[in-house]
């Protein structure tokens, strides 16, 4: 969802007079130009997840997107438009989760957190976020297999381990009581991953993890940052809690976690933002020396965590170089 406040386009102080109105003349049509290229800009866009740690081939994420809902605020200079931008998310991969129920909602009734800080506001459903790792994990991007050797000298076994998560990662809000810290950084949410089997054959088990992460926006793209160290909650299939929980923990947080924070972190999963080009947007029709201008999204503060969306207040720069 976005919304943008034509004030925050507009500085009277630097375009005023006959400027002015011919500025104004033009953003009807300008504006109609960026909603038509908004709705297409991540329609067929794909990208490739590397899993070689996992000894499995890389992973494409697809997208599509139209122009959902408008509404129009009208009003000489507070005047205001929101848009939704319809998104779908997915891979070419042959789904191995048959027995998945779908994506858990995150609200019923979510409502975009808009302020009337900056000129344009993003906000991205909790539950968009949560469909792309739904759709990565459905096609298999934490199943593979690992060496015990080649992660830990603590568990004395030359075996292989398959990795199988029963349930789709998730992220969910941090309360605001968390005293989560990524990086000195209070917390935005948690990752969840649960019922994530081990299987080595003589050895079964299943963990729960759970570690802080936040959320992460630059480069014109979304991303986690994921705390270094999960909380992990160990069991076997039987019920038994005997010494061998406690013999694989530190390896499992040591040399499996890493992977698995790296597949979900900013270094393997990145969401792109719709920012347009100056050619996308037809700057240079405008004025020809806009024509190599280069457009930055520049934020203010943190990202709001609230109500099913993260939202995000900001300003979009246009350089001419």
């Amino acid at each position: 969802t976005l919304s943008t406040s034509l004030r925050g386009f507009i500085d009277s102080e630097i375009i005023e007079g006959p400027l002015l109105g011919e500025f104004l003349d033009v953003i009807p049509e300008t504006i109609d130009d960026i909603l038509n290229m908004l709705g297409s800009i991540l329609d067929g866009v794909e990208f490739e997840i590397p899993l070689e740690q996992l000894g499995n081939p890389p992973m494409t994420l697809q997208f599509g997107s139209s122009i959902g809902q408008l509404n129009f605020k009208q009003h000489p200079t507070e005047g205001s438009l929101d848009a939704s931008l319809v998104m779908s998310v997915g891979t070419p991969h042959a789904p191995i989760q048959a027995h998945s129920l779908g994506l858990p909602q995150a609200k019923a009734e979510p409502i975009p957190p808009f302020s009337g800080v900056g000129g344009v506001q993003v906000a991205i459903r909790q539950d968009f976020i949560n469909g792309v790792l739904h759709a990565l994990w459905n096609a298999g991007l934490m199943n593979g297999s690992i060496s015990v050797k080649d992660f830990t000298d603590a568990v004395p076994l030359d075996i292989d381990v398959a990795l199988r998560p029963k349930l789709p990662p998730i992220v969910r809000m941090a309360p605001y009581n968390t005293s989560c810290r990524v990086d000195g950084e209070r917390c935005d949410a948690v990752v969840q991953i649960g019922q994530f089997e081990l299987d080595g054959g003589l050895i079964k088990m299943t963990a729960n993890i759970e570690a802080g992460a936040r959320i992460m926006i630059r480069d014109g793209e979304v991303s986690l940052k994921v705390a270094d160290a999960p909380n992990i909650t160990l069991w076997l299939p039987d019920g038994r809690t005997d010494g061998i929980i406690d013999m694989v923990r530190e390896p499992l947080i040591d040399g499996v976690w890493p992977m698995i924070r790296d597949l979900l972190g900013e270094d393997g999963l990145a969401i792109p933002l719709p920012i347009p080009s100056p050619e996308e947007l037809g700057l240079a029709d405008i004025a020809p020396g806009l024509a190599n201008a280069s457009i930055a999204i520049r934020t203010f503060g943190r990202i709001d965590v609230a109500t099913g969306y993260l939202g995000l207040a900001a300003d979009v720069e246009i350089a001419v170089p």
